[in-house]
């Protein structure tokens, strides 16, 4: 469970302390990473803020409260490995006991939470029997990518910004090229070479954005804009740090307030830690994340998860309310077996997911090296749905793009029980449809 180190408090937890995101015991020279997130001076005010107000308002108060706190209390040359994650008006920082109980006495201080839980991609799942289609990959097909295209053309995503959180890319396989606009790498931040070391990121990229230089269409929005975080290692693996600030980094890719360059939607084909009974969404630092992006008119598109077909195991972040979660289906428009279901049961909640579902049995798209391969999970479902988010967005006036989700939403096959239900959500995307609705 989440607990949060209050002035006054401290003592309480200084022998032993447990996080939602990890228990320890406090140690003489240990340090481990925290998130301290500070007191907000005009709440009301900060909810009246969008887009780039916004950001402008946090990164200038989260200075302050650094400069206040951090600094004031551990000496300049003192802080060691310090984020900003001015998104929440707070601070990722590497912290001794000492260090901790220093900042912690803070009146600026409103709750200070340890970091260190790991993420994962969501992996593929055993093989599915493929589809022997010819100009389009069935998940395309089923979702009426060539209706689309016969009826409304040149509408693939183009002028759209598609953000993703993954293992990187291959920019140099042939159906993703030029496709990328910006990529940073919250693994190795040294590095500044585009890549990817595992392939899953380039298989969930193909599906979002790839072409056809195969002869057969792999891309929901080909003409979409990529922005790529790279979020996680060679072998699939991550921590909350690492991804907090690749969600923080979609809001603002160039660092500059002043442009208005966020991206409009991220693909989320991983997840992180459950165990969300004890806990509430108020209280969890990626749904107070997501949260704030959807202040900045970004939607965050999370996987479900491949846990299923048990109920209730979806878990962060697609069981945050402010996530876009999607669930699996196979060729023959029944939930796939490993989804993830619903419902998601949180402290003081129970939140409806998944949000709907989309093809990710059997998924064929872009692999390392130029060539293709099939995978199966929610994650491959997961970018079926961001792809078909930036076409809409697209035939959509910028002032009105927020509806787009709404439109997907309200278009749906609506498979299972009728109406919402906790494996198809309210059901299968419908490209073809969501364009039509009004």
């Amino acid at each position: 469970m989440i607990k949060s180190i209050k002035k006054g408090e401290f003592m309480k937890f200084l022998v032993f302390a447990v996080f939602s995101l990890g228990s320890f015991v406090f140690a003489q020279d240990s340090s481990s990473k925290y998130l301290v997130v500070f007191k907000e001076q005009n709440p009301s005010q900060l909810r009246s803020l969008r887009a780039q107000k916004l950001q402008r308002y946090l990164k200038q108060q989260t200075a302050l409260n650094e400069r206040a706190v951090i600094y004031s209390t551990l000496g300049e040359n003192s802080v060691r490995s310090k984020n900003s994650l001015w998104i929440l008006n707070s601070t990722i920082v590497q912290l001794n006991e000492q260090e901790l109980r220093a900042v912690s006495l803070s009146n600026q201080v409103r709750k200070i939470l340890k970091l260190g839980k790991r993420a994962q991609i969501i992996q593929s799942q055993s093989n599915f029997s493929v589809l022997d289609t010819k100009d389009y990959t069935y998940g395309l097909i089923n979702i009426l990518v060539p209706e689309v295209r016969a009826k409304y053309v040149g509408l693939d995503g183009r002028g759209i910004k598609v953000g993703i959180i993954d293992t990187g890319l291959d920019i140099n396989h042939p159906d993703l090229k030029d496709r990328m606009i910006a990529f940073r790498d919250f693994i190795n931040p040294d590095n500044k070479r585009p890549m990817d070391d595992h392939g899953h990121g380039t298989h969930v990229a193909g599906t979002i954005a790839g072409g056809s230089s195969s002869g057969r269409s792999i891309g929901v929005a080909p003409g979409a804009e990529l922005v790529i975080a790279k979020g996680f290692n060679s072998r699939g693996n991550s921590e909350d740090a690492q991804l907090l600030l690749a969600l923080q980094w979609m809001a603002d890719p160039d660092g500059n307030s002043e442009t208005n360059d966020h991206v409009d939607i991220i693909n989320n084909s991983w997840n992180a830690y459950g165990g969300l009974n004890s806990l509430t969404p108020e209280s969890d630092p990626f749904c107070a994340v997501l949260n704030r992006l959807r202040a900045m008119d970004v939607v965050p598109v999370f996987a479900a998860g491949n846990d299923g077909p048990r109920a209730d195991t979806i878990t962060v972040p697609g069981a945050c309310p402010d996530s876009f979660t999607v669930g699996a289906t196979d060729s023959r428009d029944s939930v796939a077996s490993f989804s993830s279901r619903g419902p998601v049961k949180w402290k003081n909640q129970v939140v409806q997911k998944p949000d709907l579902s989309a093809p990710g049995a059997g998924i064929l798209s872009a692999q390392l090296g130029g060539g293709y391969a099939t995978k199966s999970g929610t994650s491959m479902a997961t970018p079926h749905v961001a792809g078909a988010l930036a076409v809409v967005m697209q035939n959509l006036d910028p002032a009105v793009r927020s509806t787009a989700e709404n439109k997907l939403k309200n278009s749906v096959n609506d498979l299972g029980q009728t109406g919402f239900d906790y494996s198809y959500g309210l059901g299968r995307i419908n490209l073809l449809q969501a364009l039509a609705v009004e």
